[in-house]
């Protein structure tokens, strides 16, 4: 440990002039992390590359704009399997726990807490209450990156998908529409099975979700 002379308000300045020249301190903590808590790197750059493929085939017709988001999904999805570390039962939980609770440098407050939330909703059952104060579109990065996790769940490449979105008025959020190929689905029927039980586990949050098979 070491005296610093100077003071905080340097330190912000300096972050935010990093940012600017494409050196984010955000990037090296969540690398960091994973070397740390021994994230498997090939899956987390399997699942964030499907995370934000998604997130730019359905960004203009979701609301989701802000390349802020893009890179807060892409973070969640890099430290969704940081929970392993501790156990594989519930490790989304475990996950969600340490990025609580811990020191990230150049995330604030609000950002550190909005990820764990993510890697928290990313399989199993969903609880409402857990993000029932944050804003809307952690609902929908939560269900890409929820897609994504499913995708992937044999740790394997996928093909090439599609997704969309359907206005639902019988849902405050738009109803999203997976197309996938049915071959794909056939090699992978663990995988069809569970993206089939997402219809329901998304439809308790109000996001009507439809997997549809093409040849």
């Amino acid at each position: 440990m070491e005296a610093s002379q100077s003071a905080l308000r340097e330190g912000v300045i300096l972050d935010l002039v990093r940012r600017k020249r494409d050196s984010d301190i955000r990037d090296h903590t969540v690398s960091d992390l994973c070397i740390r808590f021994n994230v498997d790197a090939g899956q987390a750059s399997r699942v964030r590359q499907t995370a934000i493929k998604f997130f730019d085939q359905i960004k203009g017709n979701w609301g989701l704009g802000d390349i802020a988001l893009r890179r807060l999904l892409g973070w969640a999805a890099d430290l969704h399997e940081i929970g392993m570390d501790i156990s594989h039962n519930k490790y989304h939980r475990h996950g969600s726990y340490l990025l609580s609770n811990m020191d990230m440098p150049g995330f604030s407050r609000t950002e550190q807490a909005q990820i764990a939330i993510l890697v928290g909703m990313h399989r199993r059952k969903l609880n409402p209450q857990t993000f029932e104060n944050s804003p809307p579109w952690i609902i929908k990065l939560g269900v890409l990156l929820r897609l994504a996790a499913v995708i992937h769940r044999h740790r394997d490449t996928a093909i090439d998908m599609t997704i969309s979105v359907a206005d639902d008025p019988e849902s405050e959020l738009a109803g999203i529409q997976l197309s996938i190929d049915k071959t794909y689905l056939e090699r992978h029927p663990l995988t069809e099975l569970d993206l089939e039980s997402e219809v329901e586990l998304l439809a308790s949050i109000g996001v009507r979700f439809r997997l549809k098979t093409k040849t």
